[in-house]
């Protein structure tokens, strides 16, 4: 079977897959058909929640879009419901980091929801005067003519406006101004976060994660007026869960990766137990990402459908508690170092045929964000809760069946490359994740890997100081306590 067979296959298989879920929703949807409009004074616009049948074609928790400037709430019909019941949820875990290697949590106690004034649905669109100078494309090459960009954020935005906007700003936003790519953001809205393993805790504000409309209109506003006008502005858009809509639509999901037997040995058959620093958290909390992944593609996919109307070309998955050191262009294999002479090293994927990863956090591979070809990056964000069940019959697998890292390797990235895509590792993306109250993990791209001109931690603290303007401080922390892996900006 070609490549392209492999692909239409695959393509067809998800379309009836689709198909059965609406089926299986429909008499769900007609229990659950709720309309209501409610208002969010701080921001001034209306936000309406209707129902779309459309919303029913993604397994995210909300869909949306609009081909106008006024903001809509397009939510999946059982999501809607399943907000309105007195369900609440178990204990939840401090997020410390959805199972990445070493990351754990201690605690149980339950975490206060965020404000419910935050919508639960936003879209806007960029327009301003300067933007109509903006290009779509400028320097690509073969798939110059047909490039259509999106970038996907997903996550709990830790210290937000503080260190993960300003280097959003510097090396995602301004390295693709260029393509006018479209933004799609979900969010968990809490506004606290308790002490873990490789987490001092502390408050947020998930709010501050709309300033991202204003960043971007910044940016397209100061993009160089020489470059070829675009006829679009970039779409915008939010979405977001509380703990409660999470648990109320993976509840079941969860409890059966926690408590499921293998039937021979009587162990977990999901559960990562042979991973010593897994705790029941851990695997809560991996859930958390998968669920904030698929939601966020969902959302692009529906806007790409039911209104772009056109297919995206390339797909970013980054996440909204990192502080990116080192540009991320979405079409580039490697940052440009100058040397025009240089192929190796100066290179985009104009066959848009790679999918990119990052260098370090090698437990065994990096699983933390993803740019490529769309139908690859399809995989990597909505095909994880599908593939762990192929994985968890695997007997090859025990003991490490929703390991994180582990089954990206095993099992999503294989996915990828059976359809003829090809991974590569780009040396020198550099990014730290945030914890809340202005700390970062400065040491995150030097660990299991190394990120090419970030060997040496004064090379790391030097981009932090040039983005944000001003210096940071090592937290400080008894020896041997995850504040010696911290610094405070």
């Amino acid at each position: 079977m070609s490549l392209q067979e492999k692909r239409t296959l695959w393509s067809r298989q998800e379309q009836t897959t689709r198909f059965c879920k609406i089926k299986i929703l429909l008499p769900l949807v007609i229990l659950g058909y709720v309309i209501s409009t409610t208002i969010n004074p701080s921001l001034g616009v209306s936000y309406q929640q209707v129902i779309s049948m459309d919303s029913l074609m993604s397994t995210t928790a909300l869909v949306g879009s609009s081909s106008s400037s006024t903001a809509h709430s397009i939510s999946n019909p059982i999501h809607s419901w399943l907000t309105t019941t007195e369900n609440r949820p178990p204990t939840v875990e401090d997020e410390d980091d959805e199972g990445d290697e070493g990351d754990e949590d201690n605690n149980n106690k339950v975490v206060e929801e965020a404000a419910t004034e935050i919508p639960l649905y936003r879209e806007s669109s960029v327009k301003t005067e300067a933007a109509a100078t903006i290009s779509d494309h400028t320097t690509i090459t073969t798939i110059s003519d047909d490039l259509q960009c999106a970038i996907c954020f997903f996550g709990l935005p830790r210290s937000y406006k503080e260190l993960v906007l300003p280097s959003i700003i510097k090396h995602v936003l301004e390295p693709n101004a260029k393509y006018n790519c479209d933004i799609f953001v979900h969010f968990y809205a809490r506004n606290k976060e308790l002490k873990g393993r490789l987490n001092p805790g502390g408050e947020m504000d998930p709010k501050e994660i709309y300033a991202l409309e204003g960043a971007v209109q910044q940016v397209m506003a100061a993009t160089n007026s020489t470059t070829t006008p675009s006829s679009t502005s970039p779409a915008i858009i939010f979405s977001n869960d509380t703990e409660r809509t999470f648990f109320d639509l993976r509840r079941k999901q969860i409890d059966k990766y926690l408590k499921t037997k293998d039937k021979t040995n009587s162990k977990k058959l999901y559960f990562p137990w042979k991973q010593k620093t897994w705790k029941r958290s851990s695997l809560v909390n991996l859930i958390r990402q998968w669920h904030s992944i698929e939601t966020v593609f969902g959302l692009m996919e529906h806007y790409m459908t039911t209104v772009k109307k056109k297919n995206y070309t390339r797909v970013a998955m980054l996440r909204n508690d990192a502080m990116y050191l080192s540009p991320i262009d979405i079409l580039k294999l490697d940052n440009d170092n100058g040397d025009k002479n240089d192929q190796q090293h100066n290179v985009d994927d104009v066959n848009n045929e790679h999918f990119v990863i990052a260098p370090f956090a090698n437990y065994p591979v990096n699983d933390r964000m993803i740019y490529g070809p769309y139908e690859a990056i399809k995989i990597w964000a909505t095909q994880r809760f599908n593939l762990v069940e192929q994985r968890a019959q695997n007997k090859a697998n025990r003991g490490m069946v929703m390991h994180s890292e582990t089954f990206m390797q095993q099992s999503i990235l294989p996915a990828m490359e059976d359809l003829g895509y090809k991974q590569h590792v780009h040396p020198g993306l550099c990014f730290i994740r945030t914890r809340p109250d202005s700390k970062a993990l400065y040491n995150d791209c030097r660990t299991q890997g190394m990120a090419k001109g970030f060997e040496k931690k004064s090379a790391v603290i030097s981009e932090i100081t040039n983005i944000l303007g001003r210096s940071c401080e090592p937290a400080v922390g008894k020896k041997g306590n995850s504040a010696n892996l911290l610094i405070q900006c």
